[in-house]
Parts: structure tokens; sequence; C-alpha cells
């Protein structure tokens, strides 16, 4: 199979509504050439139909897709290079695992010794040599799922399109076909755009990621920065477990905000961008696995007292959930057989000022 240069995709200003609905307001997102870009966020925001009008499955009512700095909205979907692996594989039952992954090349008018043995090096690929006599019924999910991915490779794209390729599969196949997709798209070097909602998948194998919400994008960036430094309340929610309350900015500590909280005042890390005036209201965010138990003195650590409302197991970890006045915090700490959460147990807390971000208020402010 010949290599092939990754392609870069840039979306401006797309909007699209069906009927009443408006499935995108305005979006914009760019992917680098051989990326891992993720379209991430609930059920019915629209990522899937950013997808297939990336793919030319979807005309947009406005705005444009660039491919490579080309603008490509008039461009039918077999002409656009970038195939499209759907959630329900798609393929044909009647039909070998060759058969299949040859389609798109026997469409296209390929001769068939060649379609043949380009279906072949693309089975390889995926490791499903010695496979290629089986019927889809045949196989397992995970295989069915790899079968698909081969049906893409084979037109030697410069990118894939990936419309929730897990989400047939059980759990354990699940996290199988994660690692299997992230050495595939290693070895392949080419653009990887990828839907999902399953905060995990997105975490665990973006290279960086669009956060979406009702037609919206909310942030683009690396899991690690949206993860740990959210810019707004959609995205620490949405990306995992978070504590959030509201408190109110008092002023600077050189690159610290200083906010007063139910628990104090407080020093916090503002989220990217962000630099709000004394007295503005703002909202504070700190992840579960960030509030320890109190040790010592500890510098540049934001220190509350707080009564145990519940500890359960999880495995390695205890979820403790720890009261402070009408405020519930969520906290998850290692599970340590000497220790004693038992309920109503007054202890102490800290949450070092790094791991405490404060974030817009406002929906308003909060969109990107």
């Amino acid at each position: 199979m010949k290599e092939t240069v990754a392609s870069s995709i840039e979306a401006k200003n797309l909007a699209k509504r069906f009927g009443s609905v408006a499935a995108l307001a305005d979006v914009s997102f760019d992917v680098k050439a051989g990326e891992m870009f993720f379209l991430l966020g609930p059920s019915g925001c629209g990522k899937t139909t950013l997808l297939r009008i990336l793919a030319g499955l979807e005309t947009a009512d406005s705005g444009t897709v660039l491919i490579n700095g080309r603008d490509v909205r008039d461009l039918p979907a077999h002409e656009r290079g970038l195939p499209m692996v759907f959630q329900n594989y798609a393929l044909w039952p009647h039909l070998t695992v060759l058969e299949n992954v040859a389609f798109g090349l026997r469409e296209r008018r390929v001769p068939r010794d060649e379609a043949v043995r380009r279906a072949r090096e693309a089975l390889e690929k995926v490791d499903l040599a010695g496979r290629e006599d089986r019927k889809p019924g045949q196989l397992s999910g995970g295989q069915q799922q790899r079968v698909a991915l081969a049906r893409a490779l084979v037109l030697n794209p410069a990118a894939v399109l990936l419309d929730e390729p897990l989400s047939n599969l059980d759990a354990k196949l699940r996290v199988e076909m994660r690692e299997y997709l992230a050495r595939l798209h290693a070895s392949s070097g080419i653009t990887f755009v990828y839907v999902t909602h399953d905060q995990v998948e997105a975490l665990s194998l973006a290279d960086r990621m669009a956060v979406m919400s009702a037609g919206r994008i909310m942030a683009v960036g690396s899991p690690a920065a949206l993860y740990h430094r959210p810019p707004n309340a959609f995205c620490a929610g949405f990306l995992g477990e978070a504590n959030i309350f509201p408190a109110r900015a008092v002023g600077r500590d050189g690159a610290w905000l200083v906010v007063e909280t139910h628990a104090g005042r407080w020093s916090a890390a503002p989220a990217e961008g962000f630099d709000p005036p004394s007295g503005a209201e703002v909202l504070l965010m700190v992840r579960p696995e960030n509030v320890r138990p109190l040790s010592g003195s500890p510098a540049g650590a934001n220190v509350f007292k707080g009564r145990v409302v519940s500890a359960r197991m999880n495995g390695s970890t205890l979820t403790v959930l720890v009261a402070t006045g009408e405020t519930t915090w969520k906290a998850t700490v290692l599970s340590d057989p000497l220790a004693e959460w038992r309920e109503g147990r007054e202890c102490g807390w800290m949450v070092d000022r790094a791991h405490a971000v404060a974030m817009p208020a406002s929906e308003k402010e909060a969109a990107r």
C-alpha cells in the first residue's frame, strides 16, 4: 500500500438547521495533519452532523470546510478523500471479509487483481490476515469493526472519520480496541477525526479535542489541558467528576487569583485567558482526586475542615463525601485499611492552589 500524506482539515463558521432545531451554530476548529482529533459531547450536541458535513454526506447551511487549505464545500463525498467508519460497521453480510474491504475499490473501477492485493494489505494492517474468506457474521464485534477500518484504509486516505466506532462493543473489548486504534493511528500517520460521547475514550486517545454542547464548541485543547484547567463549567463537569461551587474574586497574588469561598479565602489558578475584576462572581472547580487529607502545614495549599458524610469503596480508592456548611465535597482517596472514614468524623482537608481552577460564572462568558 502506497504511503499517503496526512491531510489537515479546517471548519470555518459552520451552521446547520433541521427545521427549527439549530444542529450547529457558527462552529470553527482546525485539525492538524496526522492528529488524532476528537469531537466530544453528549448525545444531540451536533457532533455527528458536523462529521457528516466534513465527509460531504450533509450540506452546511453556511460556512466552509477546507482540506489542506482547499475549499471543498461543493465537492462530493467520494472526491474528498475522507472515508467514514460508522458505529454499526455497515458491512455487507452476504460478502466475504475480503469482498467487503475491496468493495470501494471495485466501485472506483480498480482492476480486480490490484483490488484484491490492496484489500489483503489492508487486512494485514488491521491484523485480520487469514480471515479473508469469512462472512461478517462469523466474526466478533471487534473484528467486524476492524474490517470496517480496513475498508476505509484500503482507499489510501489522507484522513479517516470515525463516528462512535466502539459504542457497540462491550466494556472489555472497548478497552482493547482503544489500544488497537492508538497503535493503528501511530503506525499509519494519517489524520483521524473521531466522534464520541465517551470521555474516557477521548481522554485516553486524543491529541486534541473539541468539546461540544448544543451545537457549539465550548473548548478546544489537549486532554490534559481541558481536564486539569477547563475553561468553563460545562467542560469541567463533562470531562470527569468535579466539585464546582460559586466564589467571588477579590484580587491577585502574582499568577494566582484570590477568591472568597464558603470555605474561606483561597488562591486558585485562573482558567486560560480568564482575568475577572475584583468583586466578580466566578466558579471554582476542584477534581475529587485533588482533595486530600490534611498533612502538616503545606505551602501553597488551601485548607478547610469538614465532616465525613459517607465513604464508598471503589477498589483501590474510596469516594469520601465531606460536608462544609451547606456544601458537600467529593474526595477520592487511596483505600487504606488503617484509615478510618466513619460517618460524622471531623477532619482537615487541603487542595493545592494549582488544582483549584477559577472559571467564568456565566455561559455567555464560557462559550468559545
